[in-house]
């Protein structure tokens, strides 16, 4: 099985051990699955574009370059303002083996860091990672991630920019240039969440494969797309909310395959805390008080069974302090769960949680929604429980204009 099986890639025998394919497009990722192998030996094919405007190793017009050629590594690196980091194809950057106290790449708290980029098709590895819980943690503006592949994370997160709980305009992050995350690929078994971006971020042409939340479209002005994800037993595939605070909107997630959520294999989940009630391949956990809103979640595809579609709701756990926030004017649109799927839950916030008079979920619209092929127009249909504080919850076969 060659998935994501949307690209159409038919193997061809060559022998009784060997199959041959044709890869057309650049930026296709792939999963290619032997009989029952494919969960501990699957073989990824990762299609990378060709490279353009490599950067020289000694540049002498006065930009700041830190090359990394081929061969491996082991080094702290303090990002720096206006500098690109280019880790050649065939570099294998890792900490090293003494080191306890800092991520690979770790700037300051401050949102004044501008245009740091991380480039190429070398690999950064947290193997040897003891002290810090990220390899890549950003603040600032104009940043870019693009080509390297991360793997081996420490237990908390791989790649996050303009994380609150990292930055100092934490929730309220609010910056003038995009962060730019293109082309990177993921692969953790640690409980390591994938990709933060922060507010006024593009995300896409990515591969997810991780223990925690794979990809984490949590603040305003957010577009993640045209991304592959195979979710392990902890966790969301995609996590919208959590501890959000302030008001968050105008977020869109679109052209995801899920190639596979193993919470369908490996349920219940253990050691994971008070967060395994509400797990799901597509997540809202809101034990924060803010709002998120006017959020498209548009063509996602699971091709495999997953255990629970979606959980979005309001919960104070363990993390989230108040679970008094609100979800309003969502489009949940195109999207297939064609293995099938278990029960999904909406549920607003308890009577003393609730911020304001208002429903705590408002308008969550769904259309065109599929399970196992089968078009799905109501909550019963669709196996969701809608439980209190949820108003304007609705299925529809046909498709919303998709929102700017």
């Amino acid at each position: 099985m060659i998935r994501p099986t949307s690209n159409a890639i038919l193997p061809t025998a060559r022998g009784p051990d060997s199959v041959q394919f044709v890869v057309k497009q650049p930026n296709t990722k792939l999963s290619i699955e032997f009989d029952d192998l494919w969960r501990r030996h699957t073989l990824f094919i990762f299609a990378d574009p060709l490279e353009t405007e490599v950067p020289p190793m000694f540049p002498s017009d006065g930009t700041r370059v830190i090359y990394l050629p081929p061969g491996e590594h082991q080094r702290i690196i303090k990002p720096q303002s206006d500098t690109t980091y280019y880790l050649a194809g065939g570099a294998f950057l890792s900490h090293p083996a003494d080191a306890t106290d800092s991520s690979l790449f770790y700037s300051s708290r401050s949102n004044k860091n501008t245009h740091i980029t991380i480039r190429g098709r070398g690999v950064v590895s947290g193997k040897f990672s003891t002290g810090s819980p990220y390899l890549v943690s950003l603040c600032g503006i104009g940043h870019r991630i693009e080509g390297v592949i991360w793997i081996e994370p420490p237990q908390q997160s791989i790649l996050e920019i303009n994380a609150p709980w990292s930055c100092e305009c934490g929730w309220s992050c609010s910056l003038p240039e995009q962060t730019t995350i293109e082309n990177v690929k993921l692969l953790g078994w640690n409980y390591a969440d994938g990709i933060h971006a922060g507010s006024q971020s593009h995300v896409s042409h990515c591969f997810v494969r991780v223990n925690d939340d794979g990809v984490k479209p949590f603040l305003s002005d957010a577009l993640f797309e045209d991304l592959v994800i195979w979710q392990q037993h902890n966790g969301w595939a995609v996590m919208l909310a959590w501890l959000t605070e302030g008001i968050q909107s105008n977020i869109t997630v679109r052209n995801v395959t899920i190639l596979h959520d193993d919470h369908d294999h490996d349920y219940p989940v253990s050691g994971c805390d008070p967060c395994v009630p509400n797990q799901a391949t597509i997540g809202a956990v809101q034990g924060g008080s803010g709002e998120v809103s006017h959020v498209l979640i548009d063509n996602l595809v699971a091709e495999t069974p997953v255990w629970r579609p979606f959980w979005f709701g309001m919960d104070k756990n363990t993390w989230g302090p108040t679970g008094g926030g609100r979800l309003a004017h969502w489009t949940i649109q195109g999207v297939h769960m064609a293995g099938g799927a278990y029960n999904s839950t909406i549920l607003g916030a308890k009577a003393s949680a609730k911020n304001g008079s208002h429903c705590s979920i408002d308008g969550l619209h769904f259309h065109g929604y599929k399970l196992a092929g089968h078009m799905v127009t109501s909550p019963a249909a669709a196996h969701v429980s809608i439980g209190r504080d949820a108003c304007g919850v609705d299925f529809a076969a046909d498709f919303a204009a998709t929102q700017s």
